[in-house]
């Protein structure tokens, strides 16, 4: 059971004991080619569609907005971004989307490039991060900016955290796509133990995620993510 931080370094060694039987799972990202059997973690563009839909609601048909992209090697970040693009147009299909300052250009920059997205797009009314670096980076600039609650946020990251559960609470977090590592992890183990008695087991199991807004934040099954 691996978990691949890039979809492409090793779809090649993977592929290389693949071919000698050895049962494999990816989780969470899925790798190029066709290397592993069996992939288990979030419905990516389904949560960026989500993320989409959401940002849709929070401008006019005028507004700019800006996507604060993961990285160029990601491709779970990179399905992310295609569908709430997608979802973006269906509802505002003339607005000007900015994307292209990435937040992870090299460890610890993601403070600095957000601060480059807002100083090159100084009108930009909603930003979408599609990762949980380029979020809470985004989240401290604009706090720190005096922009937090004006400027709408809308964010990737795993369960909930006291941090981010204030920011939704304050409003200088409008929505929070959280996805479920331990299903992911669970899941993922389940998958390769099936593999291993000889049971079918599908190409691709999907595991939730939830959108996180003020108005859910106290729902119960939100709150619980907080303990995880």
């Amino acid at each position: 059971v691996i978990a691949p931080i890039n979809q492409q370094a090793l779809a090649v060694p993977i592929a290389s004991i693949a071919v000698r039987g050895v049962k494999i799972v990816v989780i969470d990202t899925q790798l190029t080619g066709k290397a592993a059997p069996v992939f288990v973690g979030t419905d990516q563009e389904a949560a960026g569609q989500a993320a989409g839909r959401l940002l849709a609601t929070l401008v006019g048909d005028t507004d700019e907005v800006s996507f604060f992209k993961h990285s160029q090697s990601s491709g779970a970040t990179t399905l992310r971004e295609n569908g709430a693009l997608a979802a973006f147009r269906e509802t505002h299909p003339k607005n000007t989307v900015h994307g292209d300052i990435y937040a992870s250009t090299e460890a610890g920059a993601e403070s600095k490039q957000a601060q480059l997205l807002l100083a090159q797009h100084p009108a930009t009314k909603a930003v979408l991060a599609s990762g949980t670096p380029g979020t809470l980076a985004m989240l401290k600039t604009l706090q720190a900016q005096k922009l937090a609650g004006s400027v709408k946020l809308v964010g990737f990251g795993f369960n909930l955290n006291p941090d981010v559960a204030a920011a939704l609470g304050s409003g200088a977090l409008t929505g929070w796509i959280a996805q479920l590592p331990v299903e992911v992890g669970a899941k993922g183990v389940a998958a390769a133990v099936s593999l291993l008695k000889g049971e079918v087991v599908p190409a691709i199991v999907n595991t939730d995620f939830l959108v996180i807004t003020k108005d859910n934040l106290n729902d119960p099954k939100v709150q619980a993510l907080l303990a995880l």
